[in-house]
């Protein structure tokens, strides 16, 4: 009886902390609805922008090689070799870009993220913006850093309204053993 006291005492008075020691922010104890909350959609709109970084990453790397191949195949390997290292410099800044938008998301996202229509809308707005940047360049007469600024508003505010129609699992507490009577 008094381990359980004891552990029921240690309980109360850990804190756990999301993300980095200087944000000092406490985990809620319950699930909520995804739409319900700025921080949660935002978090969603950030975790977008990392599947369309990682999306693009692959495609500009399929891009190079691919490219690279049929300037081998011309006999041209000066031009190969550029070809490929830019799109390899491309596929590692977008990359980079995905992975840095994951890191700062994930710590402000709860457990609904795991589930798959989350995944699914979330690749899906992603993947779409990649081909929204891809027709902003080649179509329009805009810049590149303009094409790249207005792909990534259009996307990131399309998963910011998306997130209104997820639903996290039902709420459940965590704090159920310490509402327990203490005798």
């Amino acid at each position: 009886m008094d381990n359980e006291q004891q552990l029921q005492d240690t309980d109360e008075q850990t804190v756990v902390t999301v993300g980095p020691p200087w944000m000092r922010r406490r985990r809620r104890n319950i699930v909520r609805r995804v739409g319900g909350h700025m921080e949660t959609r935002l978090s969603f709109s950030l975790l977008v922008l990392c599947t369309m970084g990682l999306a693009a990453a692959v495609i500009l790397l399929v891009a190079g090689i691919s490219g690279s191949i049929v300037y081998l195949l011309d006999n041209e390997k000066v031009h190969a070799t550029a070809f490929f290292l830019i799109a390899l410099g491309l596929a590692a800044l977008s990359a980079g870009f995905g992975l840095g938008m994951g890191f700062i998301a994930v710590p402000f996202a709860g457990d609904w993220f795991l589930e798959w229509p989350s995944h699914a809308l979330g690749w899906s707005i992603g993947v779409g913006g990649c081909g929204l940047l891809t027709l902003l360049l080649f179509l329009t007469p805009l810049p590149a850093y303009v094409s790249v600024l207005v792909a990534l508003a259009v996307v990131s505010g399309m998963a910011y309204l998306a997130a209104y129609g997820l639903r996290a699992t039902s709420p459940i507490s965590t704090d159920a053993r310490r509402r327990k009577k203490r005798r």
